[in-house]
Parts: C-alpha cells; sequence; structure tokens
C-alpha cells in the first residue's frame, strides 16, 4: 500500500517549550507530534532559543523540525495582571512582524499546510490568514466565561483581569481579523464546546469546525 505523503507544515507556536508546563508545552508536544509524519518547520519565539535548541539536542525526533526564531527576548512583570497584559501585547507585536517570516518562508519552501497552534486564543485570529496557506486554526479556547455571581470569591487582581478578559471579548467579537481568520481557515479546531459555539457566531463553518481539547490531543508527540 501506498505511504502517505510527508506534507511541509509551517506551524505558528509563538508559546513553545521543551520543560514548561501548560500552553507552551501544548506547542513543544503539538510540533513533536507533526513532525512524526510530515516535514516540520516552526516559528517560535525568540526568548525560548536556548531551551528548544536543548531539547533538540536530546529528541532525536524534534531534531529534524526546523525552528525559525523571531522576537525579542521579554522582561516580565513580577505582577501576574501586568504580567498577563504585556502578554497579549507582546503576542501582538510579535504576529506583526511574523507575517513577513511566514510569508518569505512560503515563497521558498511552498507548504502543503499551516496550523496554528498557540497562542490558544480567538481573540487576535491567526496571522496565517494573511499568508494565503491552507490552515488550521487551534485548538483554541476562551469561550468559555467565569461565573459573575463568583468574582467576589477571587482576589481583586483576578476580578479586575476578568473585566479587563471580557472587554477583550468584545473587541474581539467585532475584530475584522477573527472574523476574517474564522472564514479562511480550512479547519478550525476548538479547546470546548462553549468556544466552538462562539467561533460558529462569529462566521466560522460548522462543517468546518472540530472540538479537539488540548489536554488529550498530540498524545503520539509524547511517545
Amino acid at each position: 500500500m501506498e505511504s502517505t505523503k510527508r506534507l511541509r507544515i509551517l506551524v505558528i507556536a509563538v508559546a513553545c517549550h521543551p520543560t514548561r508546563g501548560s500552553e507552551a508545552h501544548f506547542g513543544w508536544t503539538a510540533i513533536r507530534a507533526l513532525s512524526q509524519d510530515h516535514h516540520v518547520w516552526a516559528i517560535v519565539h525568540e526568548h525560548d532559543r536556548n531551551a528548544i535548541e536543548s531539547g533538540q539536542k536530546s529528541d532525536e525526533r524534534m531534531a529534524q523540525v526546523k525552528f525559525c526564531f523571531h522576537g525579542k527576548p521579554q522582561q516580565r512583570s513580577r505582577h501576574g495582571l501586568v504580567a498577563r497584559l504585556q502578554n497579549w501585547k507582546d503576542y501582538y507585536d510579535w504576529g506583526n512582524g511574523a507575517v513577513e517570516l511566514a510569508s518569505r518562508l512560503h515563497g521558498e519552501i511552498v507548504f502543503d499546510l499551516a496550523h496554528h497552534v498557540t497562542m490558544a486564543s480567538w481573540r487576535m485570529g491567526s496571522i496565517l490568514r494573511f499568508c494565503r496557506i491552507p490552515f488550521v486554526f487551534g485548538p483554541v479556547g476562551g469561550g468559555e466565561h467565569f461565573p459573575v455571581k463568583l468574582l467576589s470569591t477571587v482576589s481583586w487582581q483576578s476580578a479586575v483581569f476578568e473585566f479587563l478578559r471580557r472587554m477583550v471579548d468584545i473587541i474581539g467579537m467585532l475584530s475584522p481579523s477573527v472574523k476574517l481568520t474564522l472564514k479562511t481557515a480550512k479547519y478550525v479546531l476548538a479547546a470546548n464546546e462553549d468556544t466552538a459555539k462562539l467561533m460558529t457566531r462569529l462566521g466560522a463553518d460548522p462543517q468546518k469546525m472540530r472540538i479537539l481539547n488540548p489536554a488529550s490531543s498530540f498524545r503520539r508527540g509524547r511517545d
């Protein structure tokens, strides 16, 4: 039987790290899983260069991935709320610069597919909407909300962040970039049912929507 074609895949993973948890580890695991069957190029953040290059030395499969480092090392505030706001701004600035890099790489490599893996939020869309590559967006979350009646049980910093998050949600729902991402993506992967419903309301084709929880996906990437 004829073997499956090895595709040339471009991955966008601003959060990617071999030893950190949460989203950064998911970025690493997703890339590792894709590299098992395909040729992978990954645009990642410059501030993770040392950890990624070290991880490649100890992992034969990841050594085959071509990492493209972009951005500038960032200093984060020790204040949790401020650090989260810095993350949003950093991601916005990083994405604007990564468009040119992704387009240049596509001109050189001619990718079969692109996959925006992290950051996993629907609110800013994907830079891949500009790159003329068939792309997958997600899995992304953020459609779920913390119950208002429980805000009194959390710290004031968390309450303020939740309020700001709601404001960003409103901006995101009006954003042309978000709607264009959902309209042009070949597939949209949601991390949960709430986010799937939200992205459908914003214009994602239900026939191109899949629910794929990051906690249970890309398991092969850990083998």
